[in-house]
């Protein structure tokens, strides 16, 4: 039993590494209708005090402490006591724009930052950057430059990268009735002029069908060297290699035209599998399948929402983002829930698939999530490999819970334990069926849930509210 004890407390000093390896400037979101998460404890917690009601693209940054500094939707900005800014309003973001808002600090200042926007379908505003200095107001901040337009019109695709020099940060976005990605280096010097790909099919545009390829979301992987995005009308996802150091696109790869409604984009820590949202269904490709006719033969359903905010067959699947925690969150328009793709390195349905995995604390979600700069998740922790026969994959949901936890495990799983965080055993069973194991009434804290199956073991954090 000591042995087992010695096992678990080490376990969760694992678990408490994970705020230290993962940068903590997204440890904050805000988004949807006032809702808002925290990450700061590993698992996310509900945050209740946002000032934002926002359809979709939004963003927010905190600093390195994971201290919030400032979020916005793209048109207004508020400061980390949820005031709008004084000159924070009038930014060229729109309501109905997937990625509205970027946040991006300027690389040797710890006060200024940079919000890219993107107007909605192809409108005139196009992508633009304003500027807020943090050290104005009392260290609460204040917009100084509004709406340096940078090029119009635009799609609403908006994602940021490091550099290879680790300091300096792309920014890169797409152009309209064209396949021209315009990628712009900030550095301590400002933004620079634009370095421009020709890659991929034309993002065309026109009439009520044809602004509607505007629409849908642009990521790039967390170790830079993919992008992909997706165009809703077109149907069409497509895959790209990305040069951090020329800031180069290219070596297109397009999926069939088959995935309706394309919109969320992302990519899984470890850099080898695409996630996107079609309809009500999540689909996953994996990108170290082989050939481009091998990466796209490899794309199969990692999850599908089943009920909608209205019942069943009334939900609609937005955008997806990493987050802090190793994690992939998603949206499900009117949810009070966002789903979670808990192991998202796993192959196929192993990734853990969770319709309710998130409670936003009666919040709703709409389309859309905050936006990073993606290198943010690029040392994100790893659970064990999963290319063994017997690896494990549990599934916990809700997570946070008001009490109640269920756990559905593997039919080979042998043994599940759950401590607390004095390393204290709360739960013990040996299983061996595929069956929901319930717990009600668990005490308030944060837990660690350790399956074990045939020398394979894998530990998850849970949160009791």
């Amino acid at each position: 039993m000591e042995k087992v004890i010695r096992f678990l407390i080490f376990g969760w000093a694992v678990l408490m590494q994970w705020g230290v390896i993962a940068q903590k400037e997204a440890n904050i979101w805000y988004f949807g209708e006032n809702a808002g998460l925290d990450f700061s404890t590993g698992a996310p917690v509900p945050l209740l005090n946002s000032a934002m009601n926002k359809d979709e693209g939004c963003s927010s940054i905190s600093d390195a402490g994971g201290n919030l500094l400032l979020y916005t939707d793209g048109m207004r900005v508020w400061n980390k006591n949820h005031q709008q800014m004084p000159n924070g309003f009038g930014l060229g973001g729109h309501e109905s724009s997937t990625q509205s808002a970027l946040i991006v600090p300027k690389p040797g200042s710890n006060t200024l930052f940079y919000i890219f926007t993107t107007d909605a379908f192809f409108y005139a505003k196009g992508l633009s950057y304003s500027v807020v200095d943090m050290s104005l107001q009392g260290g609460l901040g204040n917009v100084t430059i509004k709406n340096t337009l940078l090029h119009t019109p635009s799609t609403e695709k908006l994602t940021a990268v490091k550099h290879a020099n680790s300091t300096d940060i792309w920014v890169i976005s797409h152009g309209c009735n064209s396949n021209v990605f315009h990628t712009y280096l900030v550095s301590a010097s400002g933004v620079s002029a634009p370095v421009n790909s020709n890659a991929g099919a034309i993002h065309t545009g026109g009439g009520s069908l044809g602004t509607q390829n505007a629409i849908g979301c642009m990521k790039a992987s967390p170790d830079g060297t993919k992008l992909a995005l997706a165009v809703y009308s077109l149907s069409l996802v497509e895959l790209f290699s990305f040069n951090t150091t020329t800031g180069m696109v290219s070596a297109p790869v397009s999926f069939p035209q088959v995935y309706a409604n394309v919109y969320g984009i992302e990519f899984s820590p470890d850099n080898t599998k695409l996630y996107f949202t079609s309809d009500t269904t999540v689909f996953q490709a994996d990108l170290g399948a082989g050939s481009a006719s091998a990466i796209i033969n490899s794309t199969l359903p990692a999850g599908k929402i089943n009920w909608g905010p209205f019942g069943p067959g009334t939900n609609y699947l937005g955008a997806l983002q990493l987050g802090p925690d190793g994690m992939i969150y998603g949206t499900s328009f009117f949810s009070e829930y966002l789903f979670v793709i808990q192991n998202p390195d796993a192959p196929g349905i192993e990734c853990g698939f969770a319709e309710q995995g998130v409670w936003l604390g009666g919040r709703h979600c709409y389309g859309g999530l905050p936006g990073f700069v993606q290198s943010y998740f690029s040392a994100l922790p790893q659970n064990v490999p999963v290319d063994q026969e017997y690896s494990v994959h549990p599934v916990i949901y809700p997570n946070p819970s008001k009490g109640g936890v269920t756990v559905i495990c593997k039919p080979y799983t042998d043994r599940i334990q759950i401590v607390n965080t004095l390393g204290m055993l709360v739960f013990d069973t040996d299983i061996h069926l595929n069956i929901p194991i319930v717990m009600d009434n668990l005490p308030a804290g944060t837990y660690a849930l350790i399956a074990e199956s045939k020398g394979h073991r894998m530990i998850t954090k849970f949160l009791v509210l």
